[in-house]
């Protein structure tokens, strides 16, 4: 049979410290029962937030008329 050594609710006090993102903020908190309850609250920044770029497809014509100058495509193979 276990033994069990109950020394009940410690009368000192008790504090933790937490470390919030920047970008984190407390919306409420409130202590109900002896449970500490927190809401917090994620704001992105538009810099971070995920972007959509449009791809077209097909290469632009000044594009490739430069490349085929670079490479001197305008010119027949001997």
């Amino acid at each position: 049979m276990p033994y069990y050594l109950h020394r009940g609710i410690a009368g000192r006090n008790f504090s933790k410290q937490f470390c919030l993102a920047d970008n984190v903020k407390v919306e409420n908190a409130w202590l109900d029962s002896g449970l500490l309850t927190v809401d917090l609250v994620r704001e992105l920044p538009e810099a971070m937030k995920p972007r959509t770029i449009a791809i077209n497809s097909g290469a632009p014509k000044e594009l490739i008329s430069k490349a085929k100058k670079l490479l001197g495509g305008d010119k027949k193979a001997a």
